[in-house]
């Protein structure tokens, strides 16, 4: 794959993120199902973008008009809070024997991601490709990839949990 496949790649499941997203929601099990299929998607094709040289240019082009606003963020939360389940326990690092666990919220989890994968995605449609790549992978790097990874793990054990892995039958 190309540089220009694993960008194109990459772009095609941010958008099918973000209007998820925006999109009103579905049965909860179908959302939950919907938001695990994504996510593994997303993570793979964030990782395939990692793997771009991009240089930050020092044209910084940061505005309200790029940024994902706090009433926008909670616009998301709300929309996407249909799920079996808010909360799971998390590790900060699995590297360290005294790291303790503690409680973190899923949907705070899909929405921070959103703000992230949108924030580069409105970059990205105003031209300036390259900050949005580097956007993704600076955000990627020290945000919401251990988002996906903590959401994805909670999600995939939900429906371990509860033998419902047919759900996946009936998403496109």
């Amino acid at each position: 794959m190309n540089d220009s496949q694993k960008t194109e790649t990459f772009i095609s499941i941010a958008d099918k993120y973000i209007k998820w997203v925006d999109t009103p929601p579905e049965a909860v099990e179908f959302e939950a199902a919907t938001a695990l299929s994504l996510l593994a998607a997303l993570y793979s094709a964030a990782l395939n973008i990692m793997k771009l040289d991009i240089e930050e240019d020092g044209s910084h082009v940061e505005s309200e008009e790029n940024s994902v606003s706090v009433d926008q963020w909670k616009e998301a939360y709300e929309r996407i809070s249909n799920f079996p389940f808010n909360y799971y326990y998390e590790v900060d690092s699995a590297h360290e024997p005294s790291c303790e666990s503690h409680y973190t919220d899923l949907i705070e989890d899909l929405t921070d991601i959103y703000q992230d994968v949108k924030e580069g995605m409105n970059l990205y449609e105003k031209n300036y490709k390259s900050q949005a790549l580097y956007h993704w992978q600076m955000t990627f790097e020290f945000h919401w990839g251990r988002h996906i990874l903590g959401a994805m793990k909670a999600l995939h054990g939900h429906f371990q949990e509860n033998s419902d892995f047919e759900v996946f039958q009936k998403i496109n």
